[in-house]
């Protein structure tokens, strides 16, 4: 009933594609302004991590060890500890058989998401 009212009435059709392009137009200037104020933060984030990374790193050639943090394409961040003399990673956190058990469970998690979809 709806429908054949404003099929007959173009008048509200009119309006009511303006009001929905107004709507639309709002909702993306609203996640524009989302994404650069994440945008910004991410960026803060960032600036604060690879600050205290330096400072860590610094304080750590006192004991003749070099901290190194990685921060891999999954955004896992690994932390090595390094012999400056040697080069020698001393530890990693996480090791590397516990990264291959974590991109294992990820595949079978993937796997299976994959099937159940």
């Amino acid at each position: 009933m709806i429908n054949d009212i404003s099929l007959k009435n173009p008048a509200s059709q009119d309006a009511f594609s303006a009001d929905w392009f107004r709507s639309r137009a709002r909702y993306q200037e609203a996640a524009r302004q989302i994404q650069q104020k994440t945008d910004q933060v991410r960026e803060g984030m960032n600036r604060q991590l690879d600050e205290t990374m330096r400072r860590a790193g610094d304080d750590s050639n006192v004991f003749r060890t070099q901290l190194s943090f990685d921060v891999r394409q999954d955004n896992r961040v690994v932390l090595r500890i390094v012999n400056t003399e040697t080069n020698q990673v001393i530890r990693q956190i996480p090791s590397e058989s516990m990264l291959r058990v974590s991109e294992e469970i990820q595949k079978i998690i993937g796997t299976f998401v994959d099937r159940k979809a």
